[in-house]
């Protein structure tokens, strides 16, 4: 009985850390996405101006 009860409350502990690591990923990983594309937009544009001034 008591096995059971271990192995009951294991499988949840481990079942609640994946889904808590998952959503934490989730959370951290669409503002990263955001600050990629914000700053390649940025990045580009400066080499853009540069190209302008040349030409």
């Amino acid at each position: 009985m008591t096995l059971r009860v271990t192995a009951v409350v294991v499988s949840v502990a481990v079942y609640g850390y994946f889904h808590m690591m998952s959503n934490l990923e989730a959370q951290t990983k669409q503002p990263l996405e955001k600050y990629i594309v914000e700053r390649g937009e940025h990045e580009s544009s400066v080499f853009l101006l540069a190209r302008d001034n040349l030409t």
